[in-house]
């Protein structure tokens, strides 16, 4: 983030650990208790890097020329972000598991 040389490429591994409805019927197969993401027991346990989480508040943007649309075509949701670079899109199957009804977060 300073723009510095690292001295050594850093070690996270993200888990997913799905979420309450994704899991149903499942049991918690974590060493550490629901609903936690594993963050904090993947840094202090396994010593791996710590992970920051950069999130979008929804109808926020970091420049105002970034514009968003959402559209499903059968039962796939796609959502693209309109920026000055470029489109970044994404999509995913729409099917009773899906947690976020008809968008998909950042």
């Amino acid at each position: 983030m300073r723009r510095q040389p690292v001295d050594y490429v850093p070690c996270s591994t993200p888990i997913n650990p799905l979420y309450e409805v994704q899991r149903r019927g499942r049991p918690w197969n974590f060493p550490w208790a629901v609903p936690g993401d594993g963050t904090e027991y993947l840094a202090t346990t396994l010593g791996t890097d710590p992970v920051v989480g950069l999130w979008w508040l929804d109808g926020m943007h970091p420049d105002e020329r970034v514009t968003t649309r959402v559209w499903l075509d059968g039962d796939v949701l796609h959502k693209a972000y309109d920026t000055p670079a470029g489109v970044l899109s994404s999509a995913v199957a729409l099917n009773e598991l899906w947690p976020f009804g008809r968008d998909i977060p950042f």
